[in-house]
């Protein structure tokens, strides 16, 4: 996500717009990278 001029401190507040439309965005790259695994990972050995 770029936003222009949206420097440091723009989502300071936690219900100002910056935070409103960072939101989504975080929430969906938590649950992409976060994920449970369905299936078990090979241990390597």
């Amino acid at each position: 996500m770029y936003i222009p001029y949206a420097l440091h401190g723009f989502d300071f507040n936690i219900n100002g717009w910056g935070s409103q439309i960072e939101q989504p965005f975080l929430l969906a790259f938590l649950q992409k990278h976060l994920a449970p695994r369905l299936t078990p990972q090979p241990r390597g050995e």
